[in-house]
């Protein structure tokens, strides 16, 4: 579970860009296929029951009608049923039965089966107790076995698949050309064929769905852009260090010798970065020592950070957001009613936040150009040996 937490954290933006998009089209998709069961139900239940067909005769393409509602008849070969148990860790967790049906043609020792149903608990109760509601009176086969016939709709294995291969292999069993799972109409045709989904509310679902991964994929987007820009102002701010260090600005101050005197023909720099990019025109186009040390030392640690230690040194803001995402995002799309409250009040916070600290900052700044409050220096200035000397130069004006 941790590795999954952590690999949805890292993925980039455009994963969740990506995603959202395709819960969208699935959404449209799922919704459309919706809206044709619900029409071919309707249509089903207005039509008449299908004729009969026996299993040995039973043609897949010709006798599943609307709805794949089927009318099949056969027996149960009552030596290959098989209690089906899903256990995981040693209980057991699903339990179903499985029937093996045969058409009149088959016999006892017949290996490729026709159809299967597969019945729960209650539905194998409920099937010994009416199953005279399902023979064909009075219709034997030559074996002797009871003739029953199923009104229901083709289905599929769905989570016993595999116990239902593992069955079949161990039995010596093989599926037929034309093998069909089915499921009775157990509570009657009416019931069994009246469409009781609701496809707008499940594509809205899917909808809230892409709309919290359009929203994380955003949040993504725009803290990857913060990244990358801090981190060209670091390698700027190693590049700086690494200049100066190697500078004739260094070595002088080191020696305690003057620059000399200005060239009053030419326009000389004003600032500390101004002068080390001039000294970095002027001197041999080599990368320093400090600079490879700086480089290769930021790239080892990169390397070596987990997830906890990124999280740790990133800001409060970009915590909040990471712990939203994993906690508080899913909750909302598994409950509808709380995410419908929390996430418009979350998305307000958000904005007024925002625009809190963008007023604040830009007061700060008016009232510092002004005099009234003392620049301050930065963390990455504090580092930066041109940014600490012009803010301080700053304060000493």
């Amino acid at each position: 579970m941790g590795r999954v937490i952590y690999l949805f954290l890292i993925a980039p933006w455009w994963v969740y860009a990506a995603a959202a998009a395709g819960f969208l089209y699935l959404s449209e998709q799922v919704y459309q296929n919706e809206l044709k069961e619900r029409a071919d139900a309707t249509a089903a239940l207005a039509q008449p029951v299908p004729d009969r067909v026996d299993l040995s005769a039973f043609d897949r393409q010709n006798d599943v009608g609307l709805a794949d509602e089927v009318h099949i008849a056969g027996w149960i070969n009552t030596d290959f049923n098989y209690h089906l148990r899903k256990t995981k860790k040693g209980s057991v967790r699903a339990e179903g039965y499985m029937y093996v049906l045969q058409g009149a043609s088959d016999t006892s020792s017949t290996k490729q089966v026709r159809a299967i149903i597969l019945m729960s608990e209650r539905e194998k109760a409920d099937f010994i107790r009416r199953i005279s509601e399902f023979q064909v009176p009075g219709k034997l086969d030559e074996t002797g076995h009871l003739y029953f016939a199923f009104n229901g709709v083709r289905t599929n294995e769905g989570s016993f698949s595999d116990l239902v291969n593992d069955a079949f292999k161990e039995q010596g069993l093989t599926k037929g050309p034309d093998f069909i799972v089915v499921e009775p109409f157990w509570e009657g045709r009416e019931k069994g064929l009246t469409y009781t989904g609701d496809p707008q509310r499940f594509r809205e679902k899917l909808w809230k769905l892409s709309g919290v991964l359009l929203v994380l994929a955003a949040i993504k987007f725009g803290l990857a852009r913060r990244s990358k820009r801090r981190q060209s102002e670091r390698d700027a701010a190693s590049v700086e260090r690494a200049i100066f260090a190697s500078s004739p600005v260094a070595s002088a101050g080191e020696k305690g010798a003057g620059f000399g005197r200005p060239d009053l023909g030419m326009s000389q720099p004003k600032t500390l970065r101004q002068i080390a990019a001039k000294v970095q025109k002027t001197s041999a186009e080599r990368p320093g020592p400090e600079l490879q040390f700086e480089a290769s030392r930021e790239a080892l640690g990169l390397a070596k950070a987990g997830f906890l230690q990124r999280f740790i040194k990133a800001s409060r803001k970009s915590q909040i957001i990471l712990l939203g995402m994993v906690f508080v995002l899913p909750l909302c799309v598994m409950k509808p009613a709380f995410g419908g409250v929390l996430l418009p009040v979350a998305l307000l916070v958000y904005i007024y936040w925002s625009i809190g600290t963008k007023v604040a900052s830009s007061v700060r700044e008016a009232l510092e150009e002004v005099g009234l409050l003392k620049p301050r220096i930065s963390s990455l200035a504090k580092q930066d040996p041109f940014s600490r000397l012009e803010a301080q130069a700053r304060n000493v004006r």
